[in-house]
């Protein structure tokens, strides 16, 4: 068997009995330089330290053959006992491994309090249904819930207030390039350095929404939709006079009017971003890959190739001038694709280009692939299922998760393959049957179980 290196996705969550459950998936590249991410198991953590989370995921590499060795990639949420610099899981893999890049998982978006969603189409709907909205809770304010009465009476008043349109529609323009950044990043084959390009066309577009004339487009719409909906104007909110020892004997800065103090919190907002940009986006793991992308694409050895024992920094030099003279490229997708359409005898002559381009495809941009997992196990283990063992959860959610690559076998092709004389067939095939029971209730589709 070949060695390949691979990168490994975690992520931890509660299932329904309240047990701490750390997902793990893997990343690899294929024969066809296609990235694959695959789900390995859900596995009970008893402390969800860092040591205790790496003791776990060394475990699970050393039954699954897995080589750290092997380990080129690392992406998690920014959780401290993951993504911590000195007793996070990264840190520790990385002391055993330091080829094992860590990156922060990209879709956990700046201004993003759920993860994966902004919450920009439930935005859209209200602004466009904002008169539907206003009558809707009116009459709930009216109805004989006293706790629903004065919720929704609260919120009638907050929704007549023009002030409330305006922060709808910036929150709609700001979220809307965040949301689009989000949606691309949960893609399984998205690589690093598809993530940092998409990352730097976001950030253009919120520089260019840092003007006068876009701010003011806005406030314009949000006061035409006030005056339209009769509603109360865009106000300056009540604005607190600071005691002296914060200001001295200067005079305290006061807006002259509402859109001026706006302009500057849409601002304040759009700069947030661009910080969070920065510290998401901007990690030593990211610096290493830009090396290595920049040796790929401008033939310029340096030091960080003699790091990885696939490389050979002098062969490298030799393919990538002669891969140079050969084919025309921009970004490492380009190359990737040109290796695929080689013949045989070509591609081999191109074997450490090839070996660099994997190194770049293998570490994930985001660990969507574990919080899909997460779905599976609110499916299989319910209140009515809480009792279920361990071992038995984490195979039924691979065969959930996997379903699309088992072969249809009948029981009666199981039995000629697991024919043992000394065992009776009741004992042989029944746990097989319990779980094809079992996947049966949840709307599985297993073949024939017929007996001729």
């Amino acid at each position: 068997m070949p060695v390949v290196q691979f990168a490994i996705i975690i992520d931890g969550t509660q299932d329904i009995s309240g047990v701490e459950q750390e997902s793990i998936c893997v990343r690899s590249v294929d024969a066809d330089l296609q990235p694959k991410e695959e789900f390995l198991g859900i596995y009970q953590v008893s402390s969800t330290t860092g040591q205790n989370i790496a003791k776990v995921v060394c475990d699970v590499m050393t039954r699954l053959q897995l080589p750290l060795s092997q380990l080129r990639g690392q992406t998690y949420d920014g959780a401290a006992n993951m993504a911590g610099r000195l007793q996070g899981v990264q840190a520790i893999l990385r002391k055993e491994q330091p080829l094992a890049v860590y990156c922060h998982c990209g879709p956990h978006c700046p201004l993003c309090p759920t993860r994966w969603t902004v919450r920009t189409p439930a935005i859209c709907s209200v602004l466009k249904q904002y008169e539907s909205v206003l009558m809707a809770l009116e009459e709930m304010a009216s109805c004989s819930s006293p706790e629903t009465s004065a919720k929704a009476n609260g919120l009638h008043g907050t929704f007549l207030k023009g002030n409330t349109v305006l922060g709808l529609l910036m929150a709609e323009d700001l979220m809307g390039d965040l949301e689009c950044l989000n949606t691309s990043l949960q893609l399984r084959k998205q690589t690093v350095s598809g993530m940092l390009e998409a990352v730097d066309h976001v950030k253009t577009s919120m520089q260019d929404k840092r003007t006068e004339e876009h701010f003011d487009v806005l406030f314009s719409k949000a006061t035409a939709v006030a005056t339209k909906l009769d509603l109360q104007p865009i106000r300056m909110p009540h604005v607190r006079k600071p005691t002296k020892r914060y200001t001295g004997q200067a005079a305290a800065h006061i807006h002259p009017d509402a859109q001026s103090l706006y302009r500057i919190q849409f601002y304040n907002a759009l700069d947030t971003v661009n910080t969070q940009f920065i510290e998401r986006f901007e990690q030593a793991g990211f610096h290493k890959l830009q090396q290595l992308e920049h040796v790929l694409l401008h033939g310029d050895m340096d030091k960080v190739v003699e790091e990885y024992p696939e490389l050979n920094s002098r062969l490298l030099q030799v393919q990538l001038a002669m891969f140079g003279a050969n084919y025309t490229y921009e970004t490492s997708s380009d190359v990737a694709s040109i290796i695929r359409e080689m013949v045989p005898e070509v591609r081999g002559l191109f074997g450490q280009v090839e070996a660099l381009v994997r190194l770049l495809l293998v570490v994930p941009a985001s660990s969507a692939e574990v919080e899909r997992s997460f779905s599976a196990l609110r499916r299989l283990k319910t209140w009515l299922r809480s009792s279920m063992s361990q071992t038995r959860l984490n195979n039924v959610a691979i065969c959930h998760v996997h379903q699309k690559n088992w072969t249809y076998w009948t029981l009666k092709e199981y039995a000629s393959l697991l024919s043992v004389p000394t065992i009776s067939a009741k004992r042989l095939l029944g746990p097989l049957l319990e779980g094809w029971a079992f996947w049966a209730g949840l709307g599985g589709s297993w073949g024939s179980f017929d007996f001729d």
